[in-house]
């Protein structure tokens, strides 16, 4: 009971629930706008706007009714229609967030939903027995069959985007319900408010706003998982839109079939303005469907003209790729000469390894510009892969007396001279240079691309073999040599399977009594048919492809149990050592000391006893990563030995820097020990630098004994050559521990 301005009354047990609803629900659609955000935030600030409209609506009905007030019916309705429009930019900006692109195409599915939707709401609202028809004026019929209607819209717009996407989020499905719910319960109220009969439906009708603020306000305490959640993927014309386009055509004819059967009648100009509206809408649908298909198709070409011009184009350079070399070639006329120049850049690693590849990049994009210049007029250029470029030089003059093969070496000349020439890269000066294939194809002949480019590609390699910065033709004499190579690379394989690469030792011994110091191993080859390779034979090749890893740790292997056993016949005299070669590869591997010290650990000798033996060539590819490697093998208690000292780049600088044991001098300086005093001071020096750093010295290359004196003069005490022994086998060479000196031959 409260009291009121006549007295007591009675306050309406119902309606205190309903509003505790209404204000739970704007409550918490309050309370996510502010959880959320993005375009959440907005979203759900406009859902409380408007749940806010209905909440004041409601209040002031109550109001009205419990202070016994003549209610204001129009102001309270413009009130709760104003929650409408609210909520209809709210499902706007929803629509925009979820799918920016396609907004427009929810909303002309939503206007066929309601274009369906409305005859049917018409005819139960309106013409219905006890509808709005038979009762009040027209501006109230107006008035309370906009509350449907605008459900109708909102509904639509909302389905329009439910149908129209993959995801539905529990937050598109709750607010859909409220709609669904709202716009039931209007209809039923506007029916109940002008019809005959009220009490159940009036109580259903109350039920179902009910449950509407319910739903909105459980929605609103889960929107925390939002609307928004993820972004959309674009509309498709899916099987969900048919169904939902297809139900705004349906709709109209059953409304009308129920309207004739159960109404006597359905009003025409309503029927031909749901069917005129429905179609419309799909016209303008299909008009853009077809204009999308249009669209893609388009694009679908224009992207296929563009993988079809990067399929024949390096996007770096812009130049045509391999596969249109390919296309070229074919299609060159078989009447004319053509040759074709393989390029490749000597040092561009160096930029990459130094600059980044950005910088890489410039320099190949200057490259491509020089040589495309180099060969103008009549060449053209192609960039194959990383810094390999072929230029492809026709005469088209086959009965003329121009050589094609002359033509393409003077391209080839031009191109050698443009890439010579220095490259500045943000005030950096690069050198980089190149190396020139050249292979040739006569008029009229039988002519292979691949085989022309492998051809020119191996001349290339060749030029660069011989020293890179220079031009090299393919001829049959290359061509005979790659076979043998291939041959000899094949019998090498064959020989490291079969065990055939034995290692033979060279004495090293003291000038002073010509005892044995110590041995050098080296790699010695009788083949299946008895004939001896020497190892400028097949070493090389073993070197280019790999092969000499497996044959060093071979030679490491027996050489360490040769010199097991010659130090165990030694008895009490010093033991020996013996130096092993190791090749440029096996200086990069990672795990070179790994293997060395199992070696060790296999053959059981002690670290001292071994000696490892580069040539200054191999310090100098890689510095860095052979301080690194070497010092660890030196750590092992492993000596080194630098071989050929005095012949390559910065000797002295090698010493200095790398962990060496033994400096072997060049056989050079000592076959001029008796011609020349350049010779005999080299010698000197390097004895004498030898002796200062504290590392020993060994004279390579003795032939002569008046050589033998020389050195022993200047104060050497280690030498090795044919003077004293020429490289033996372990069984002979193990022969000479039981001996007390080597004699000269």
């Amino acid at each position: 009971m409260l009291f009121g301005p006549t007295g007591i009354w009675v306050f309406d047990s119902a309606d205190l629930p309903f509003l505790l609803l209404s204000f739970a629900a704007t409550a918490m659609c309050v309370r996510t706008s502010r959880r959320s955000t993005g375009k959440a935030v907005l979203v759900w600030r406009l859902i409380a706007l408007s749940a806010a409209c209905n909440l004041i609506a409601d209040i002031a009905w109550v109001a009205s009714e419990v202070f016994e007030l003549t209610p204001s019916g129009s102001a309270i309705d413009l009130v709760y229609l104003l929650s409408y429009p609210v909520l209809l930019v709210a499902l706007a900006v929803l629509i925009r967030a979820r799918d920016p692109h396609n907004g427009s195409e929810h909303a002309l599915d939503g206007v066929a939903v309601v274009a369906g939707l409305a005859l049917f709401a018409w005819q139960a609202v309106v013409v219905a027995p006890g509808g709005l028809a038979e009762a009040g004026s027209l501006s109230q019929q107006l008035l309370l069959v906009a509350y449907p209607l605008m459900d109708l819209l909102l509904l639509g717009t909302l389905a329009g985007l439910m149908f129209g996407t993959t995801r539905r989020s529990p937050a598109l499905w709750g607010l859909f319900g409220y709609l669904f719910i709202f716009l039931v319960s209007d209809m039923l109220y506007a029916v109940v408010l002008h019809g005959t009969e009220g009490g159940t439906l009036l109580a259903v009708t109350d039920l179902g706003f009910a449950v509407a603020y319910t739903l909105l306000g459980v929605t609103a305490l889960n929107g925390t998982a939002p609307l928004i959640a993820d972004e959309q993927p674009a509309a498709e014309t899916g099987t969900s839109r048919f169904v939902l386009l297809g139900a705004a055509v349906v709709i109209p004819s059953i409304t009308a079939v129920i309207s004739i059967t159960f109404l006597g009648g359905v009003d025409p100009r309503v029927f031909a303005a749901s069917a005129v509206a429905v179609a419309l809408v799909l016209m303008v649908r299909v008009a853009r469907i077809m204009s999308a298909e249009q669209l893609a198709r388009r694009a679908a070409e224009k992207a296929q003209g563009e993988l079809s011009r990067l399929a024949l184009e390096d996007p770096l350079t812009g130049l045509p790729n391999r596969n249109a070399l390919l296309d070229r070639l074919a299609s060159f006329p078989p009447a004319d000469s053509l040759a074709l120049l393989f390029i490749d850049l000597d040092h561009f690693k160096v930029v990459n390894d130094t600059a980044g590849h950005a910088a890489g990049d410039t320099i190949l994009k200057i490259a491509a510009a020089r040589i495309c210049t180099a060969v103008q007029p009549t060449g053209e250029v192609f960039r194959l892969s990383g810094d390999e470029f072929v230029a492809l030089c026709g005469t088209g003059q086959a009965e003329s007396n121009l050589n094609p093969e002359v033509l393409a070496e003077q391209a080839a000349q031009r191109v050698l001279d443009v890439l010579s020439a220095v490259f500045v890269i943000e005030d950096l000066r690069w050198f980089i240079g190149g190396s020139v294939g050249i292979a040739a194809s006569q008029a009229g002949s039988a002519r292979d691309s691949d085989q022309l480019i492998r051809d020119a590609d191996v001349a290339m390699y060749e030029a660069k073999r011989q020293g890179r910065g220079r031009f090299r033709s393919f001829d049959q004499d290359l061509r005979e040599a790659i076979r043998n190579r291939h041959e000899l690379e094949n019998e090498i394989r064959v020989a490291i399977d079969r065990n055939e690469i034995e290692a033979a030792f060279q004495p090293v011994v003291h000038l002073d009594g010509h005892e044995v110091a110590g041995f050098e191993a080296l790699a010695r080859w009788r083949d299946r048919s008895g004939r001896n390779r020497s190892a400028a034979e097949f070493i090389e090749v073993a070197e280019q492809t790999g092969l000499i890893s497996q044959i060093d740790h071979e030679m490491l292997r027996k050489s360490c149990r040769f010199i097991a056993e010659f130090n165990e016949y030694r008895l009490d005299r010093e033991p020996a050592w013996v130096s092993v070669n190791l090749s440029t590869q096996e200086l990069a591997a990672q795990d070179l000391s790994t293997r060395i010290a199992s070696v060790l650990r296999e053959t059981g000798i002690d670290p001292s006893w071994l000696t490892i033996e580069l040539t200054e060539g191999a310090l100098t590819v890689d510095p860095d990563v052979a301080v690194r490697r070497l010092t660890e093998v030196h750590d092992l208690g492993v000596s080194l030995a630098v071989d050929d000292f005095g012949t390559g780049y910065s000797s002295l600088a090698h010493l200095l820097r790398f962990p060496v044991d033994v400096l072997k001098v060049d056989r050079i300086f000592v076959d001029g020990l008796t011609e020349t005093t350049s010779s005999r001071s080299v010698a000197a020096a390097a004895l004498q630098v030898a002796q200062t750093l504290g590392i020993t010295s060994v004279a390579e290359g003795v032939e002569t004994q008046v050589q033998a004196d020389a050195l022993l003069a200047l104060g050497y005490d280690l030498a090795q050559g044919y003077l004293f022994a020429r490289a033996m086998p372990a069984t002979e060479a193990l022969r000479l521990a039981l001996g007390p000196s080597v004699h000269p031959q």
